[in-house]
């Protein structure tokens, strides 16, 4: 009795694809974009066994890295360009600000670009470049002062709620005297 092989399926669990085909690439181009291997194989019919020895192999992990350096290349580029230009973004923006810039006369063969565009455009830049505007954030406080009568009020409720276990649990703060009367007196 003889055994047949074929030479282009795996036998073993470790297959390690000697070339990468187009399907290949494929699967490495998703992967890199962060897609799971799960919806990889799912969205190309393919299983996971499949998705999992290309990714995991010694071509694709190189392949993969060439996509991602390539990526971060790419990014670092766009965010050069978006510095170089942010110069005249903010020299556009100020122009804005004074009311220098009216809309733009036609260009001949081209649609004009409104003020508007011109805005949002300048600010993208300027936030691609790492001067976006800052976000406005927000707080309240409230501050008040209690009494030796108020503090006994908190402390018990605080028991009665379960969130005390012992006396130690809680920082003791002293009463001050003061002119405010005391809301638990």
């Amino acid at each position: 009795m003889s055994i047949t092989t074929f030479p282009d399926l795996p036998l073993s669990k470790s297959y390690q694809p000697q070339q990468l085909n187009s399907r290949h690439h494929e699967i490495l181009r998703r992967a890199a974009l962060g897609q799971k291997q799960r919806e990889i194989a799912e969205d190309m019919g393919l299983s996971r066994v499949t998705i999992t020895a290309v990714v995991n192999s010694e071509l694709g992990r190189v392949k993969i890295q060439e996509i991602t350096d390539a990526a971060d290349t790419e990014a670092t580029d766009v965010i050069g360009f978006c510095r170089e230009k942010s110069q005249e973004a903010v020299k556009l923006l100020a122009k804005m600000v004074d009311g220098q810039v009216n809309e733009p006369p036609p260009i001949e063969g081209m649609s004009m670009v409104s003020s508007s565009l011109r805005f949002k455009a300048a600010t993208e830049v300027l936030g691609i470049a790492g001067f976006g505007k800052v976000a406005r954030t927000e707080g309240k406080m409230v501050h008040g002062y209690l009494g030796e009568v108020g503090l006994k009020i908190i402390s018990e409720r605080a028991r009665d709620m379960g969130l005390l276990e012992s006396e130690g649990e809680i920082i003791d703060v002293k009463a001050e005297s003061s002119e405010v009367s005391d809301p638990g007196a």
